[in-house]
């Protein structure tokens, strides 16, 4: 179908992307970027994984952000809130549905231990920083909304940008 070619040339220039980005390769050395493109598209096309729930995603970070508040890390779980609120609107509009949860989701499995980092320094905050409130986060009963103060999460340091 129509659909199918243009998400696989979409696909094919997304790859091409990643791998010039994350492999140093010679620009001259065809054949090793054209094995580099295979081993990620037969992964992509043989390795399928489910899309993830848009609320357990939310549930996953409203989670952290109450433990990091439990363990006094206020700062972080303050940006932390705040960024995850920001994230749809940073995102290009996508034919993918709920393809802020799946950027969510690679981003809290690229954090590593986040509980495990120091508390950063509250910077100051802007104008333009101040986030759409489209996703509140909560503990419990308690509205814990997204904070105008906080300083950058480690979470969120895999997001280029």
């Amino acid at each position: 179908s129509a659909f199918l070619i243009k998400e696989r040339e979409k696909q094919s220039e997304l790859i091409k992307k990643l791998i010039q980005y994350e492999l140093p390769l010679d620009p001259q050395d065809v054949d090793n970027r054209h094995l580099a493109e295979e081993f990620v598209v037969h992964n992509l096309r043989n390795h399928p994984f489910r899309d993830p729930n848009p609320r357990d995603v939310c549930d996953l970070y409203e989670d952290l952000a109450c433990r990091l508040d439990a363990r006094g890390q206020m700062t972080k779980a303050s940006y932390l809130r705040r960024y995850v609120s920001m994230v749809p609107s940073l995102l290009p509009p996508s034919d993918y549905v709920e393809y802020d949860s799946r950027v969510l989701m690679l981003l809290l499995e690229l954090s590593g231990r986040p509980m495990d980092t120091p508390d950063p320094q509250p910077l100051p905050v802007r104008n333009e920083d101040t986030p759409n409130a489209s996703m509140k986060m909560h503990c419990d009963d308690d509205d814990l909304s997204t904070s105008s103060s906080s300083a950058a999460d480690t979470t969120m340091a895999a997001a280029p940008g």
